[in-house]
């Protein structure tokens, strides 16, 4: 059931821009089961599935709800969306949408964008992503509708990340993942300029090829004031860079091989 009212848009982007937040979902959940829209309930046993703990009773009554919905609504849900992807999740309510770069950025899927098709998406993972494909992403309405964008393991390097920055339609993003993409410290220190990314809440720079001189650029940087948690495992950090990152962003950065939560 589509919904058009200024009460639900607005709804709808807090809940979005606020991705760590229950009580935003929570109020378009009750808003969605007010007008009859199964989505509301869909949303509200997700809510609460990711509140319990996995072995509380309550989850296998919960599961076998949230089955019966997906089944009933997920290919509406999804629409088009259904035939761009190579894989889907709903997460929290929302769509976790899983494609192949060349796949996903064309002009027909910007249209589809700017239509309200990605409305309900929350977080893309792109794959096989080379350096045109940047070109393209640092220009689509797509990234309008986003708060996480996965571009792990693409291996663009760099150039790559120079593409990226030159959008300036990263700002609605909260989550950055670049974990694998042979990046050094030379494109991490163009990164920590970006403008685009002063609401960011987490940047993954795992298995990369960073250095203290990207570590202290990261530390020092104007436009990460909001940053919480900072995923710089597996890369070349020393002493110096350590101490640079542990000051700035405290327990929220993760070095070495640890996990980060």
């Amino acid at each position: 059931m589509p919904h058009q009212s200024t009460e639900f848009r607005a709804l709808l982007e807090e809940a979005k821009s606020e991705p760590e937040d229950d009580v935003p979902r929570q109020v378009l959940a009750d808003w969605l089961q007010d007008h009859d829209d199964p989505r509301g309930e869909f949303l509200f046993t997700q809510l609460r599935r990711a509140r319990l703990a996995d072995d509380d009773p309550e989850q296998d009554g919960l599961a076998r709800r949230e089955r019966q919905v997906l089944g009933e609504h997920a290919l509406t849900w999804l629409g088009p969306l259904a035939d761009l992807a190579s894989g889907w999740a709903f997460r929290r309510g929302f769509i976790v949408l899983q494609a192949r770069a060349e796949r996903l950025l064309t002009g027909a899927v910007d249209d589809l964008a700017q239509r309200g098709g990605f409305d309900w998406v929350e977080a893309v993972l792109l794959q096989e992503v080379r350096s045109p494909h940047l070109d393209r992403l640092a220009d689509s309405a797509i990234l309008d509708r986003l708060t996480c964008l996965d571009l792990g393991y693409n291996r663009f390097g760099d150039a790559g990340l120079e593409r990226l920055g030159r959008s300036s339609r990263l700002i609605s993003l909260r989550e950055l993942r670049l974990a694998g993409n042979r990046l050094t410290s030379t494109g991490v220190r163009n990164l920590a300029e970006w403008s685009q990314l002063e609401g960011l809440f987490r940047l993954d720079l795992s298995h990369n090829r960073i250095d203290d001189v990207g570590a202290l650029a990261l530390a020092r940087s104007d436009h990460l004031d909001e940053l919480a948690r900072l995923d710089l495992r597996a890369n070349r950090i020393n002493h110096e860079g350590v101490d640079a990152l542990q000051s700035r962003f405290g327990d929220g950065v993760r070095l070495g091989r640890g996990r980060m939560e």
